[in-house]
């Protein structure tokens, strides 16, 4: 049914450290009264896991976390996800999917990994790979959750997966 998978930093085993942090802006940033000051929320929101990217990257994050609408900014997620979230909390046991992963072994996966990502830790993308002959693993330098996908060579690394696997 699949031919190929790229999964951008989620993996069998979610991290709860990386869903708290989520929740907690998810629903919950405060409305920009502009786009400068919406990039200005997303960089205070976010810079500690996106250490390494441009000016116009910031721009173009803050453009898909919010939109304009009858003149007001407001947040592009599902208000739903909000309430999904709202039973994460620091006692939860992480979330470990490695038998629906398994199942997907003979599907050509690339796993794409932030560097920075509290979703998907270094030792699970290690393991995705070990348990999964044709997953390959790429990580994106000075990154977190998720990847922004627009380097050269993130892109680059996709197109040549997708041009191997299509």
């Amino acid at each position: 049914l699949l031919k190929a998978v790229v999964l951008n930093d989620i993996g069998p085993v979610v991290e709860p450290v990386g869903l708290i942090r989520i929740k907690s802006y998810v629903g919950k940033m405060p409305a920009p009264h502009n786009w400068a000051e919406s990039t200005d929320i997303v960089k205070a929101t976010m810079s500690a896991h996106f250490t390494d990217i441009s000016e116009q990257d910031w721009d173009g994050y803050a453009r898909r976390t919010f939109e304009e609408k009858d003149g007001k900014f407001v947040g592009r997620s599902d208000p739903k996800l909000a309430n999904t979230l709202a039973e994460i909390g620091p006692d939860m046991p992480r979330i470990e999917l490695w038998p629906q992963f398994e199942a997907m072994a003979q599907v050509p996966t690339l796993a794409i990994r932030g560097e920075n990502s509290d979703l998907l830790s270094a030792e699970t993308l290690e393991e995705m790979t070990r348990r999964c002959p044709k997953c390959e693993s790429w990580v994106v330098p000075g990154q977190g959750h998720a990847p922004l996908l627009r380097d050269t060579a993130t892109i680059e690394r996709i197109k040549t997966f997708v041009d191997a696997n299509g």
